[in-house]
């Protein structure tokens, strides 16, 4: 399932969990066995490694954390049907010790993209 989902770029609507605030839009890549969101790359969250889960009813979870000096750190989690065609999930975004943002995504299209370096 890691071989399926290498050199996939899926784009994602972000939903704050509060209910507030408003959506915003991001790319979620995989390449090399790694993982990157578009935005938060930009905000210094490097590339990273995730763990894979397939569910007994074929349902596939990824998980990964990311860390920046500058930033704070980022949970995602991500779920993709069997066939893997759409995914969903959350991410914590914790900003400072006191800060957090969670969101909740739902994909709203798939690519394939090249293989990275």
């Amino acid at each position: 399932k890691m071989n399926e989902l290498n050199n996939t770029e899926w784009q994602i609507e972000l939903v704050p969990l509060t209910g507030k605030g408003k959506k915003e839009f991001d790319a979620v890549i995989f390449r090399n066995n790694q993982v990157s969101i578009a935005s938060y790359s930009k905000k210094g969250f490097p590339t990273t490694n995730y763990t894979l889960t397939i569910q007994g009813d074929g349902r596939i979870t990824w998980e990964t954390m990311q860390t920046s000096e500058k930033a704070g750190v980022a949970f995602w989690r991500g779920d993709l049907d069997a066939k893997m065609q759409t995914m969903s999930g959350v991410v914590s975004y914790q900003v400072t010790k006191t800060a957090r943002n969670d969101f909740s995504f739902v994909s709203t299209s798939k690519k394939e993209v090249p293989p990275g370096k």
